[in-house]
């Protein structure tokens, strides 16, 4: 049996428990996501979608460079790189093609610097393939009506074809968007606003005139028009619109007249999909509540002018999976899922924060000043190379750290060059199904490993320095000399 088989059926423990140990409510890539891990981690589940069929959208569009990294350390990332669209540059310019501002990722220290574009829909299909290769399904058409906690259990009433059941869980997990019925039963109230402007977007074909491997912005007095080419030479356009111009979704004519307004060169010949909209900046003010816990768009809404959205969620449940699993397989304490809300919630805040900045920049009368969106982008073009390269890495989540987490630590030297604890471990080729020791052999760290459950491999390194990497690919400890006393001491308040 290969390590990474072995690391995964340590996490199957037979235990009393009641119909099933988690609810999984919504099968937005949220849902998808945790659903794929808890089946890969022998974790009893159902994952429910009140939808009776997954929807055709283009939707949230964009793969971020640690999102991809993420689906790499799954073994999933090739559907992606094989259906997605790569897009190397951010490009802002006037409509009489000027330059305002290029964000290019090339130089980016990862082995994915580029962002992806590619169609909601198939994220969403790839990553319910991955959930039915490890035995996991979609109940669809499976509605939530109710649901409450006690100390032990959680119970849902689900309505199906006009029946409703009771089901009783340890966990459950509102994955179910932005008007999530789990944060309303758990009563988590929502902090933030609304923006002011109104949008449409559409999945068009025809002629889109700008760099196929560039996000393309065009910036000017009659407001903007943002374009993006999928694989499949289809493209997503969205801009914002006056708020006098007719409700309901924009048919092809309406499409076009914006783009002549704003671009010279785009032509539209057919709408597969299009809509109308406002954009929000929420923050739910907890992640958990007992034994019910938010993720993706349940728990924070942003606007999708920072491409975070879809990734948050997607990271959200990494997060979460592998917890579960230990605390579920008896393996871990209960409160090591207090650490989801510590971890998740302060990187939602701060790419919430990154977005807000973004849509700003974009869209004056959103903001508190009164200039026009043009004069306002130029401006931001002449921000300092520091903080150019700090939007670049929240854009590509690059910067995601837990290095303020309670169930992270470190022990000994740290130089600033080096990689601390709750930080990413950039290293490829292991599995997500486990914890990870990178030690000298002389270490003989398998005695601290025994005195946990935790499934933890081993891998043996030339330095002095000893790091345990969670599933999730973030450090989890690390010892600078390598301690197999104080690595003994981190599993025990871990995990003991």
């Amino acid at each position: 049996m290969s390590s990474g088989h072995a690391c995964a059926a340590r996490y199957i423990l037979a235990i009393a428990m009641p119909d099933v140990e988690v609810l999984v409510v919504g099968a937005g890539p949220t849902g998808l996501m945790l659903g794929g891990l808890l089946a890969r981690l022998g974790v009893s589940f159902r994952l429910i979608d009140r939808d009776p069929a997954p929807h055709g959208h283009a939707r949230a569009t964009g793969i971020q460079p640690r999102t991809l990294e993420i689906l790499d350390r799954l073994g999933i990332v090739d559907g992606w790189l094989r259906e997605g669209q790569v897009l190397h540059t951010f490009r802002s310019l006037t409509p009489e093609g000027r330059e305002l501002r290029a964000e290019r990722f090339d130089h980016l220290d990862t082995p994915y610097p580029f962002s992806l574009n590619i169609q909601q829909r198939i994220t969403e299909r790839l990553l319910t393939e991955d959930l039915e290769r490890h035995g996991g399904r979609v109940e669809r058409g499976v509605e939530l009506i109710a649901l409450e906690q006690d100390a032990e259990t959680v119970t849902a009433i689900l309505r199906s074809g006009g029946q409703e059941e009771t089901v009783r869980c340890r966990y459950a997990v509102g994955a179910d968007g932005a008007r999530s019925r789990v944060r309303d039963a758990i009563r988590a109230s929502v902090g933030g606003g609304d923006y002011a402007s109104t949008f449409v977007v559409a999945e068009v074909d025809g002629t889109w005139p700008y760099p196929r491997d560039e996000a393309t912005v065009i910036v000017g007095p009659a407001g903007i028009c943002w374009g993006a080419v999928f694989a499949d030479d289809a493209f997503l356009i969205i801009a914002d619109v006056p708020a006098d111009r007719a409700a309901g979704p924009p048919e092809r004519d309406d499409l076009q007249h914006l783009t002549d307004e704003r671009c010279a060169g785009v032509a539209i010949r057919k709408v597969h999909w299009s809509a109308r909209f406002h954009l929000h900046c929420r923050l739910a003010r907890h992640f958990r509540r007992g034994r019910v816990f938010l993720a993706g768009d349940a728990a924070h809404v942003c606007s999708l002018f920072g491409g975070q959205g879809l990734n948050m969620g997607i990271q959200d449940a990494e997060n979460l999976g592998w917890k579960l699993a230990l605390v579920l397989g008896g393996m871990a304490p209960d409160r090591l899922l207090d650490s989801y809300e510590a971890e998740r919630r302060i990187v939602a805040q701060s790419e919430l924060a990154y977005t807000d900045s973004a849509h700003r920049a974009l869209f004056a009368r959103d903001a508190a000043w009164p200039r026009s969106a043009l004069a306002h982008e130029a401006a931001f073009v002449g921000s300092t190379d520091t903080a150019a390269r700090r939007r670049l890495l929240a854009h590509a989540q690059l910067d995601v750290s837990y290095r303020g987490s309670p169930i992270v630590a470190s022990h000994g030297h740290l130089s600033s060059a080096d990689a601390a604890a709750g930080d990413w471990f950039a290293h490829r080729g292991f599995s997500a199904d486990c914890h990870h020791l990178f030690a000298p052999p002389a270490l003989r760290a398998e005695d601290a490993i025994k005195r946990v459950r935790v499934p933890i491999a081993v891998h043996p390194t030339d330095e002095d320095t000893l790091h345990l990497v969670r599933p999730d690919g973030y450090i989890a400890f690390r010892s600078c000399p390598a301690d197999v006393s104080a690595l003994s001491d981190y599993l025990e308040r871990a995990f003991g």
